[in-house]
């Protein structure tokens, strides 16, 4: 059993993660003042780490959260998008053994394939209603919770540093990027696959907080789905902007976004560019592509004729590019957990390409290396199954002092190697350029309403 305690509302959650962000495991999963809550949780009780293909991450999840008691009579437990459970990730990189391939790719992070925490207690803040909450369980000592509910009333900001020690380096050139965009292009020609996702990785070595970089990042380049996890390896520092799979009293909702077009300072260049991504056929057809594949993957696991597109390719705006969304609902089946939902699902498709197995070997053979966390996800499910994920793309990965960024982009047969290759450019030159031009001694203070000055 949990309960749940109101505390003082702190408008700040970044602030309150301070705290917690050295130590490993911890995770904070980030709206960034987009969405209505904010989780944070550390210290978990138990962790499923998946460093092999023998292990199944989604199966070990379930089976922990099965086991725990989630029996509460508390009136907000309803209300409250998490409460205990299960928070981590699942990369990118375990797709190949659930679709029953093997990388050939250079694997050279040293993440393992996931990582996910049973976590006895969290802390929520409820933007909307202006309230912070502290669910755990019962048994937990008064003074565990006592600490807890100090460090929520005091906030602090420690001065921590962030430099790149080297510049970002590409592991594709235009020519090399030229060439496995011509492959794809006859892979399509030739019938095997309808669209493939091609990604460019960034490289620099760093010293310093990959927390501090993060707070640089989600104060510039706000995403509703963005996360922070600490790792004693490292850390994955997320800006997502789409939603992978969300199950909420099994009702289900995904998301894809395929379809990109820059963001102009300019109103009326910003507006035709987000008319010429509402006018484009090539990118509706990848939407819709998508969209066809995501309606299978749920129809593993959701009721007969529940799935429907209640929106089919629609404009969402964000800090530095406009994209096309669809979303998808259904209902899951009665005997399914959210977690089978995820497991058949994964990887996504709008990162993946269609059909999914064909598209998953073919990146596998022209991307130099392979893509760890990137286009994997970052995902909660607590004890009640209420489940919400991304798809983790805008995503630094950091690990021994190197820090990983990848862009890509979905290639179907009428796609122009320029168009595509500046497409991943726009995606993620921002994201590099807050990297590039943090101050090593820049220190994190907050005003009342929680905005950095």
């Amino acid at each position: 059993m949990f309960k749940i305690s109101q505390l003082n509302y702190q408008a700040n959650s970044a602030a309150v993660f301070d705290y917690f962000a050295d130590q490993p495991y911890s995770v904070f999963i980030d709206s960034c003042g987009l969405n209505r809550y904010d989780i944070i949780a550390a210290h978990p009780r138990k962790l499923i780490i998946s460093s092999d293909i023998h292990t199944d991450p989604f199966a070990l999840t379930k089976e922990h959260l099965q086991k725990m008691d989630k029996e509460d009579q508390h009136p907000l437990a309803e209300t409250l998008p998490f409460t205990i459970g299960a928070i981590g990730y699942f990369s990118y990189d375990l797709g190949f053994h659930l679709l029953g391939l093997s990388s050939k790719s250079l694997i050279d992070i040293t993440l393992p394939k996931a990582v996910v925490g049973i976590y006895d207690w969290s802390i929520i803040f409820d933007h909307q209603a202006k309230q912070t909450y502290l669910i755990s369980k019962t048994d937990m000592s008064n003074s565990e919770l006592l600490k807890i509910k100090n460090i929520i009333a005091n906030p602090r900001s420690l001065s921590r540093s962030f430099s790149l020690t080297s510049s970002f380096q590409a592991n594709m050139s235009k020519k090399q990027y030229a060439d496995a965009f011509n492959q794809v292009k006859q892979h399509i020609r030739a019938g095997d696959c309808y669209q493939v996702n091609l990604a460019q990785r960034f490289c620099a070595s760093y010293k310093g907080s990959a927390w501090n970089a993060y707070q640089h990042l989600r104060l510039q380049n706000p995403m509703p789905m963005a996360a922070f996890m600490s790792l004693p390896e490292g850390a994955i520092l997320c800006l997502s902007p789409e939603r992978f799979i969300q199950v909420n009293n099994n009702k289900i909702i995904t998301q894809p976004i395929k379809g990109t077009s820059p963001r102009f300072a300019d109103p009326s260049m910003d507006l035709q560019s987000a008319q010429n991504l509402l006018n484009s056929e090539k990118d509706r057809a990848e939407n819709i592509m998508i969209v066809d594949l995501l309606r299978n993957d749920l129809g593993k696991c959701a009721q007969p004729g529940s799935i429907k597109v209640p929106q089919l390719c629609a404009l969402e705006s964000f800090n530095n590019v406009h994209h096309l969304v669809s979303t998808i609902t259904a209902i899951l089946e009665a005997d399914k957990h959210p977690l089978d939902l995820l497991h058949q699902c994964f990887p996504g498709g709008s990162i993946t390409g269609a059909p999914k197995r064909r598209a998953v070997e073919i990146i596998d053979q022209l991307e130099p290396h392979h893509r760890s966390i990137y286009c994997g996800s970052l995902a909660y499910c607590d004890v009640r199954g209420r489940l919400d994920s991304n798809i983790a793309i805008r995503t630094l990965i950091c690990a021994d002092n190197q820090i990983y960024c990848y862009g890509g982009g979905g290639i179907v047969h009428d796609s122009l190697l320029d168009n595509e290759f500046q497409e991943i450019q726009t995606k993620i030159s921002k994201l590099l350029k807050i990297i590039e031009n943090i101050n090593s001694d820049a220190k994190f203070t907050y005003n009342s309403q929680g905005r950095w000055l």
